[in-house]
């Protein structure tokens, strides 16, 4: 018994479904969203919505910004950190002498 698919269509071709495998036209067959040839009837699934994520943009820009400088913000040096707080190496008083 001969495939109905095989029959002569002018400007068509045969192809196969590439995921069942059912030979069917050219004018049959539809490309999917995962880049396959499938049977536009049967096998094709369009892409679900999930799997296209809406990204929205958040608006980073400062809304006012200064335009001129604090003349005392930068005329004071910022002291060093001391971890101590002040009070030496040992941490009191500056003793280093160990206590009883």
């Amino acid at each position: 018994m001969e495939d109905q698919r095989t029959y002569y269509a002018p400007g068509a071709y045969n192809i196969y479904c590439q995921r069942c495998q059912a030979k069917r036209k050219s004018f049959e067959v539809k490309k999917e969203w995962t880049g396959l040839m499938v049977c536009a009837d049967k096998c094709w699934e369009p892409k679900h919505v999930s799997l296209t994520p809406i990204v929205r943009f958040d608006n980073m820009n400062v809304p006012f910004a200064n335009s001129h400088k604090d003349p005392s913000a930068t005329s004071q040096p910022h002291p060093p950190y001391d971890p101590t707080g002040g009070q030496g190496p040992s941490g009191i008083n500056g003793n280093t002498e160990p206590t009883e």
